[in-house]
């Protein structure tokens, strides 16, 4: 019954986690649920990754939208960590995981002074979601256009204006035909 504990603790914190009074609820119940996947993660990771990761995921966020960046980016670091090993295994199974960690890693270090950081991650991330959104734009246009924002965002927040345009008309080429 851990699976099926985990899992609904999990969803009760990512609905928290979506509301601005409730991350800190969201944050303990995923601390619980860490407490109760990490040793059996470590014990059959084959069969514990996946609420593993979203796990991570769900507390990176949740501590980025509390502004406890320093806590997102340790464990945004760890999360990395384990969606990179996951994606160099089955990198088919696990790039969304992997680019979505990249992501959430950029996002949080854009909240601090180590904008080149959040640069460098983002664009490893936009070079996996690329040619995945010129295979397939259905599926991955919204992630590709969040990226390719993003790192607008960044250039310009580093004083990179001609690259943060070229981003910008890069990004309006993309989401014009979609428009």
């Amino acid at each position: 019954w851990a699976g099926h504990y985990t899992v609904t603790l999990s969803s009760l914190a990512f609905v928290y986690s979506g509301v601005n009074n409730w991350v800190e609820k969201a944050i303990n119940i995923v601390k619980e649920v860490l407490d109760i996947v990490e040793p059996l993660y470590q014990e059959s990771p084959d069969v514990w990754s996946e609420v593993y990761v979203s796990n991570l995921i769900i507390i990176t966020i949740s501590y980025r939208n509390n502004n406890q960046i320093s806590q997102a980016i340790d464990i945004g670091e760890d999360l990395l960590k384990v969606a990179e090993v996951l994606y160099e295994k089955d990198s088919e199974a696990w790039v969304v995981n992997y680019t979505e960690a990249l992501t959430n890693l950029s996002l949080s270090y854009s909240k601090t002074a180590s904008i080149e950081k959040a640069i460098s991650l983002s664009q490893e991330a936009l070079t996996i979601k690329e040619p995945l959104y010129q295979k397939n734009p259905s599926v991955w246009a919204d992630s590709y256009i969040i990226g390719l924002t993003n790192m607008a965002l960044y250039y310009m927040d580093n004083d990179q204006l001609d690259q943060s345009i070229d981003l910008g008309k890069k990004t309006l080429l993309v989401v014009e035909p979609l428009y």
